[in-house]
């Protein structure tokens, strides 16, 4: 393990075990990735079925665009790779933090018929990028889930290009997506918008993992 992949996997280990403790990734729910290299796209990744409260630098796997992930020695990617991927596509993103919290579970359900959710008038909005006053609209789009990836990534990649504000989207039933353009300012992003949204808690990165995430990015 080289040390920029290292300094990398510490950094998702840490958001890893930060979101675990705030019941943001429970279990083995939720999987994070950070942009190892654009050409070729690589990125490091939280592997499939890892207990993200247990998660270890050492079992971070790299995947990406065109690779055969049945030939990673060190495990499978997470399921939702293909996600991660077309959202660094989409948007240049550094870094895809991925969530499943009991409570977005719940909002998204409620909120599904609309198509999405308004969150506005809150302080912790300004953690968002570019975004300078509580006196701010943030719509947070619903997708349908699935399994069927390809189906789920295509989905998601429409809305991101749809309106090219969104950086975040929540999926039925499940999940948000969080992504930190082309920094680590996703972590940053995730604790003041699910503040915001009411699924409270707190996390920091101390500034040499805040270095590891933003390198590649």
């Amino acid at each position: 393990m080289d040390q920029t992949f290292r300094d990398i996997a510490c950094g998702l280990v840490a958001i890893s075990r930060s979101f675990y403790a705030r019941g943001w990734a429970l279990g083995t729910s939720g999987n994070f990735s950070a942009v190892l290299s654009r050409e070729p796209l690589r990125l490091a990744i939280t592997p499939s079925g890892a207990d993200k409260g247990e998660l270890a630098a050492e079992q971070i796997v790299e995947t990406g665009w065109g690779m055969d992930d049945a030939d990673n020695l060190k495990g499978k990617p997470s399921a939702e790779a293909l996600l991660h991927i077309n959202v660094v596509l989409e948007r240049g993103a550094g870094a895809v933090l991925h969530t499943h919290s009991v409570w977005s579970t719940i909002v998204s359900n409620i909120h599904v018929r609309a198509g999405g959710i308004i969150i506005e008038g809150f302080e912790m909005l300004k953690g968002l990028e570019g975004v300078k006053s509580h006196e701010h609209r943030e719509w947070l789009p619903i997708i349908e889930n699935s399994q069927d990836m390809p189906v789920l990534a295509q989905n998601v990649s429409w809305i991101l290009k749809r309106v090219s504000r969104y950086t975040r989207v929540s999926l039925e039933t499940a999940r948000t997506l969080h992504v930190g353009c082309k920094s680590c300012s996703g972590e940053t992003a995730c604790r003041d918008f699910r503040i915001s949204a009411g699924d409270g808690g707190s996390a920091t990165l101390d500034q040499a993992q805040s270095k590891a995430l933003t390198r590649a990015g």
